[in-house]
Order: C-alpha cells, then structure tokens, then sequence
C-alpha cells in the first residue's frame, strides 16, 4: 500500500468512523493548538447595597496605597485571601444626586446606580420624592455581559421592599416607576428563578463522566487503528505517529472531572422568616450562597445583592449583642426618635455626627453622639464580614481553567449617603472587590472628591471589558474612567 493509499485511508476512517475523536486530534497534532488550554472564564458583575452609609471616620483606612492599613470597620475584609482583590475608594462624590432638592435618602437611592438626577418628583412632608430618571449601571451591564439563553440578571434582597421610590434602586431603560426591577427577597424564589431548569449536582456529575468516558473510547479507537499502520509507515512517518500518540496518551491522561455547575439544594427557609428581623443574617447567608452558584454555574453573569431599602428599619440589637445598644439615648431635637428611643439603623444615624474630613472622631461630641456611632460602626463592621463571607463563597468556585470565581468578578459596593446624619454625597464609601481578572488594580485610592461615581461606573465598565463604556448616566457628571485603577 503507498503511503498516498495509507493516507486516504486514515482521512476517510476519520471522516466517516470516529467523527467526533479524529477532527480533535488533528488540532491537537498542530502544534500550537495543542498546548492550548480550557477557555478563560468570563467576568462578572455584583452590586452590593447596604443602607444609610457608614462612619467615614471608622471606615476610612488611614493610609492609601497597596500598603494600606485596616480601619476597624473594614478589617475583616483584611485578610490574605481578599485583601490582593479589594480595591477601595475615598473621595468619591455622588454628583447626580447634588443638583435637586429633595428627600436625601430618596435622592441618594435612585440616583445611586442611574447617575442621574430623579424625575417624576413629587412633594411629600418629608421633602420632594421621585424616581430613577435612566437605566441602572448593574441592568445596562447586564445587556453587555449577557449570552444568548441565558438570564440577564438576578436582583436579590434581604427583606428590601420593592415598588415604592425610596427602596428602588435598579431600573431598566428608561428609568421610571414602571421601570423598577425589584429586588427578591425570598431566597425560594431565587433559587427557582436561577435553578429550575438545572439538574441536580449528582446528576451533572454523572453526565460529565459519562460524556469523557465516551471521548476515552473514541480515543482508544483512533490509538489502535494508528497501531494497526504503523508498520505500514516509513521510518519519518512512524516518527510522526509516535508523536501523535504520545499526544493523544497525554490528552487521555488529562481527561478527568473538574469544575462542573454545582447546583445548590433548596433554600430551608418559612414563609414567617422572610420578612423577620431576625432571620437577617440567615436570609443573607442564603442570598449570597444562591448568587455565588448562580454566577459558578453561568446562568447569569450580573447580580445585585440589596440589604433593605433606604432609611434602614433593621435592628442589630440581637444580631450584634456587643453593641452598647442598652446606652443609647434621644437627644432633644432628633427627628427620628420624636416617639422614644429605638435601635433601628436609621434612627441610630440621626442621632450620631458626621465625621467626614474631621481627621478622625469629632472632638466634643456628646455622650449620646458617641454611643451612637460606637452602634452605627458595629453595624457596618458586620457587613463587612458579610461582604467577607461572600468573597469567601466566590473564592469557593473553581473555574476550568483552576482560576477562582473571585478572580473573575467584580463585586462594588454602594449606598444612598455617605453618612445618615449628615446625609452627604461627598466621601462615598465604596469598594471593588474580585479585581475582574485583574483588570483591576488593589489598594486604597483617595480623589479627594473630584471624581463621581459616574466616573466608577465607567472604570468598572472598562475593566469587565467594555472599551466602548466610555459614558453612564448624565454626561455632566463623567469625566471618564479612574486611570488609577485601571491594570
């Protein structure tokens, strides 16, 4: 048989026998395909909210840089498995929400992720309310990142109220009362939405192993016919077969079960606890578990995590038992607490100081003042070992390609003012967390408030691979992405 005949022959086995192996291995065999491995990941995108803004004093580190030290509020974030992917932000301004009068809370949460001023305003006795005048950042990323088939987003919450202006925070186009999309809080709900159409982890296991115990045989297949020829092949063409199999030996060495969909079992949670004070920490967990398996499995690229609405009624007395909660008093004059002392979050606000750009705590601050912000700091030091916790689950996820999922998200972090007695748009807390596959650079960064979250978006637009994303939200308040931290 000539060697044109030997050829011919393996072409049309290939072609009609073993479909599948043949046409496989040929890009194996041509060199650079070979050492190619499993395809990138793709980025990710979460908006984190939590109400009525922090202690700027607390919170804020007192260095910038890479070699940036822990405040107490952000010290859980402080570790050596979050702190190479956590990026954080000082003297950022919420620009949008500067131009109208209004209530600040409601002003604060709708032109939070729109960057736009509100519309629709109508005037209340609590001052003007309106709502998001555009598209949200995280549903506009969402069209971006989004594949065909796929779910677009998924907005959860912890007992966050949808539907009325000061508890809305995501709108699709056009912005608007019918364009709210509301954020879910009952952790059933998001598990069906995310997960009834994917099989049991059991189940997807098994057809994995199944599916490369079939691409085994399709390669022993192709082994023995190659053996079959070899003595038929001239001494540069046996060569060439021991090269080849030596490829396809290696390849069946390789073939294993590695990272697949781990599909989550079924949130136990009761109709009675969705809505409980008390079931908030439970009812987080829960969320940011369901998230962090959505965004492993890649049935959503884009999620919003929204811990209550504005003006925060959650209670940590039980939650946070260290808190000096039995020491809080009302000082005269405190509008929130006109009805007698209670330990909400945003009545504790009001009654606490602002203390962004003081350099540290206020000098002269009443009693009161200080066990109120000894309380508001306490709440917010526990998101962040929440927003831990959660960078802990993302890390949980092994891709194919043996990155993690924190590696391959971008996680920000938000709120509706910097801080509840003050109600500024100036010193906003925010954080990046994950470093989208490095596209993001780590540190501490301070911009002295010349730059707006508009600017954030952007920056956070580029870096899930968005060049175009060069503009969002109102043109007067973009300057452009934040060079700085861009990789």
């Amino acid at each position: 048989m000539s060697r044109i005949a030997i050829n011919r022959r393996m072409f049309l086995r290939g072609a009609a026998g073993i479909t599948i192996a043949l046409p496989f291995l040929s890009t194996l065999f041509s060199g650079r395909n070979a050492v190619a491995g499993p395809p990138k990941p793709p980025k990710r995108f979460v908006t984190w909210y939590t109400s009525t803004g922090t202690v700027i004093a607390n919170w804020r580190p007192p260095t910038t840089g890479t070699a940036w030290k822990a405040s107490p509020i952000l010290s859980p974030l402080d570790t050596p498995n979050l702190r190479p992917y956590l990026t954080i932000l000082s003297g950022i301004r919420m620009a949008a929400a500067e131009k109208l009068n209004g209530n600040a809370h409601n002003k604060g949460m709708t032109s939070m992720l729109t960057g736009r001023p509100f519309s629709d305003i109508q005037q209340t006795m609590f001052g003007d309310v309106g709502w998001g005048a555009g598209i949200s950042v995280d549903q506009e990323l969402a069209k971006r990142l989004a594949i065909p088939g796929q779910l677009k987003s998924i907005e959860t919450g912890v007992i966050a109220f949808a539907g009325d202006p000061i508890s809305s925070m995501s709108y699709s186009e056009g912005g608007g009362q019918a364009n709210i999309v509301p954020s879910e809080s009952d952790p059933r709900k998001v598990f069906t939405r995310l997960f009834a159409n994917i099989p049991d982890s059991a189940d997807a296991k098994a057809a994995l192993e199944k599916a490369i115990a079939q691409r085994k045989s399709m390669i022993d297949l192709v082994q023995d016919d190659f053996k079959r020829l070899n003595g038929k092949l001239g001494k540069s063409d046996q060569d060439r077969l021991d090269k080849h199999l030596s490829l396809i030996r290696d390849l069946e060495g390789r073939l294993d079960v590695g990272a697949y969909c781990a599909k989550p079992g079924a949130p136990a949670v009761t109709d009675g606890q969705i809505y409980a004070n008390d079931s908030i920490p439970m009812l987080g967990k829960l969320q940011m578990d369901l998230i962090a398996a959505g965004l492993a499995c890649d049935v959503t690229r884009v999620a919003t995590l929204q811990w209550s609405g504005a003006q925060s009624v959650f209670d940590f007395k039980k939650i946070i038992p260290s808190a000096p909660w039995d020491q809080l008093s009302c000082p005269a004059g405190v509008d929130t607490c006109t009805g007698g002392i209670n330990t909400a979050e945003h009545t504790i606000s009001h009654i606490s100081v602002g203390t962004a750009g003081a350099g540290g705590i206020p000098a002269g601050i009443s009693p009161a003042q200080l066990t109120a912000m000894q309380c508001l700091s306490a709440i917010s030091k526990w998101y962040s070992e929440q927003l831990a916790y959660f960078g802990e689950a993302l890390r949980s996820h092994v891709e194919a390609d043996g990155s993690t999922l924190l590696e391959n998200t971008c996680v920000m972090t938000t709120t509706e003012v910097a801080e509840g007695p003050t109600h500024a748009f100036t010193d906003m807390p925010m954080m990046l967390l994950g470093g989208a596959q490095g596209a993001l650079k780590p540190g501490h960064f301070d911009f002295y408030n010349n730059r707006s979250m508009n600017d954030v978006f952007v920056t956070v637009g580029q870096a899930l691979d968005q060049k175009d994303f060069t503009t969002f939200g109102d043109p007067a308040y973009v300057q452009g992405p934040l060079t700085e931290l861009l990789a």
